[in-house]
């Protein structure tokens, strides 16, 4: 309901997201990028119960060394299509567009 309600009238929702089968198919474990002296690597594991692709990152930038972490959910179609149907029945007043 919150999209619905931030939306003008007529306007419409539109999303951006990782498609999930298609990273999952050029998947890598390790990814490094040189930039002269400056460095980044991530280490990446996909979890399949939560749909998650964690990442562990390490930077060297300008002679610093800074490790984080993160991750990043990727939505299959099925569970997208069923949240936004969802969406539609909870909200009858929210038309899909065709």
């Amino acid at each position: 309901m919150r999209v619905h309600a931030a939306l003008r009238p007529g306007g419409a929702f539109v999303a951006d997201l990782n498609h999930r089968d298609w990273l999952l198919s050029r998947f890598v474990s390790d990814f490094v990028v040189e930039r002269g002296e400056d460095l980044m690597v991530d280490r990446h594991t996909f979890d399949p119960i939560t749909g998650r692709i964690y990442n562990k990152r390490t930077v060297v930038r300008d002679g610093r060394l800074r490790r984080f972490q993160f991750f990043t959910r990727l939505l299959g179609f099925t569970e997208l299509r069923t949240w936004l149907q969802d969406g539609l029945h909870r909200h009858p007043g929210i038309r899909q567009r065709r």
